[in-house]
């Protein structure tokens, strides 16, 4: 079995949040997927929204506009390169 298809069967059987799907599939190269997670936890207020700065710059989503357009949401835009003010 795929790494992808491993990562999809663990996630789905665990039913974690929907921030922890959307990192796994960030690590995994699916960023549109990853960002239709994303939307979901911001809807759903998850708690692991706090953490989300946390993730490593090497999942490359952090330079995405929806990424920035996220932390703007839930009031994190000063954390991002030319909205400090």
């Amino acid at each position: 079995m795929s790494i992808q298809g491993r990562f999809h069967e663990l996630f789905h059987d665990l039913g974690g949040s929907a921030l922890v799907h959307c990192v796994g599939h960030a690590g995994l190269g699916e960023l549109d997927r990853a960002f239709e997670y994303l939307e979901q936890a911001v809807r759903d207020h998850d708690p692991n929204l706090l953490f989300i700065t946390a993730t490593p710059e090497a999942m490359g989503w952090q330079k995405d506009p929806r990424y920035q357009q996220v932390l703007r949401d839930i009031g994190l835009g000063h954390l991002i390169d030319g909205d400090r003010g």
